[in-house]
């Protein structure tokens, strides 16, 4: 599915296109072509081959310019042309969701791991039959789309390399160095990505705020964990609200060196202190249950981000994981608690957003995250990621026969 460099500026020039009929409503050739400075030539010849493939529809026909003419014919994306399937893994339950190429939601399901599939010793071994133990799972919900699947992206805790598709490190998961593109790549007959889960929620921002054009912003996923034993030789991973950022400049997630950019320590850690922050074990241990301990922590997390604001100087600063009150909660932290927060985000004109949890959040970032890969134009930097698809070879899988049966039959 990768691009070939010889095709490089064709696939470009294709989604660009697509990205600015996905950002639209409704959009004709002409404003096409002005908006992207492109010939109206290559617009029409790209366009009728979008139409061909019916990945676009023509929708209804506007007025005509003061100066006459004929009278343009607005285009908009096909909902009925596919679908993405998103999935959010953790070491023993499982959320999914598919969604159109709008980013609409089209069925969801969630569920828990069965012990003796999770608890191999091998733990590759046992990754790789979570995931096609999920992919049974779904598999009835997928049918009965009727849609054509073009892909699936999963999130998952820990760093991920998305060009080469593999899992630098993932601690729940005890994995390190693990080469996903080459095992999932293709397996269920479809290209599978998988990103970083923090990052899962970036994507799904960008996809919510297409037609606003957001461009700079810092997503936060804060989720409680309980403890975890790691392999010999590795520290024990305390309970708690554990956080992972993740950044947005000028329209993309951003990585950064080994990409690592979100890996996250708090005002407050010390070198003596396991975890992210410094607060007591007694107390990040309950900050699930006990509000209390949850406002230390909420202090501390709020005193932490106000360090990164200045620095970025993002349009929002997005929340994401919590539920029901302790959405609240933080809001009235973050407004009376840390005064030093408001200052800065006033100072910045930056929004702070507190996202009350859908449960699905991952996972339709996740999916949001290979639409985002789909219709953005690459940088030159990404002919040979595994994160970028060759238009023909979307085309052909949007068009054969019995696609879902083959997904769903592996």
């Amino acid at each position: 599915m990768r691009i070939n460099n010889n095709n490089f500026q064709k696939n470009s020039n294709i989604s660009r296109i697509i990205e600015e009929i996905w950002k639209k409503s409704k959009i004709s050739r002409i404003d096409i072509a002005r908006e992207l400075n492109l010939y109206r030539s290559t617009v029409s010849n790209i366009i009728n081959s979008l139409l061909d493939n019916k990945i676009i529809l023509e929708t209804e026909e506007g007025v005509s310019l003061p100066q006459g003419g004929r009278k343009p014919i607005y285009l908009s994306m096909n909902p009925q042309f596919g679908c993405i399937i998103g999935i959010e893994i953790q070491p023993h339950n499982y959320r999914s969701v598919a969604v159109n190429l709008f980013g609409d939601m089209l069925f969801s399901k969630e569920g828990t791991i069965p012990e003796d599939i999770s608890d191999d010793d091998n733990h590759e071994k046992a990754f790789v039959s979570i995931i096609d133990w999920i992919m049974l799972q779904i598999a009835s919900e997928i049918k009965d789309l009727q849609l054509p699947p073009l892909g699936i992206c999963f999130g998952i805790p820990g760093i991920v390399n998305v060009d080469q598709g593999i899992i630098i490190r993932s601690d729940p998961f005890f994995l390190k160095n693990y080469d996903f593109s080459k095992q999932f790549d293709m397996r269920y007959n479809l290209p599978v990505l998988i990103e970083n889960d923090a990052n899962c929620c970036a994507w799904l921002q960008l996809t919510a705020n297409r037609q606003s054009n957001l461009r700079d912003f810092i997503s936060v996923l804060a989720e409680y964990h309980t403890e975890q034993t790691l392999p010999k030789g590795q520290d024990k991973k305390r309970a708690g609200m554990g956080v992972g950022l993740a950044i947005a400049l000028e329209g993309k997630v951003r990585y950064g060196k080994n990409y690592g950019m979100g890996e996250f320590i708090s005002i407050s850690w010390n070198e003596e202190q396991l975890g992210q922050t410094g607060l007591p074990d007694e107390v990040m241990k309950n900050t699930n249950e006990d509000d209390e301990c949850f406002t230390q922590w909420g202090i501390d997390l709020c005193n932490s981000l106000t360090l990164f604001i200045p620095l970025i100087a993002p349009e929002k600063l997005f929340i994401h994981g919590l539920h029901g009150h302790k959405t609240q909660l933080l809001e009235k932290i973050a407004a009376t608690k840390v005064p030093q927060l408001q200052k800065i985000l006033e100072i910045t004109n930056c929004t702070l957003v507190i996202s009350d949890d859908t449960n699905y959040e991952i996972a339709l970032g996740a999916a949001s995250m290979f639409l985002q890969k789909l219709f953005s134009v690459p940088d030159m930097n990404e002919v040979d990621s595994q994160s970028r698809f060759d238009w023909d070879a979307v085309f052909e899988i949007a068009h054969r026969k019995n696609n879902t049966a083959t997904v769903v039959s592996f």
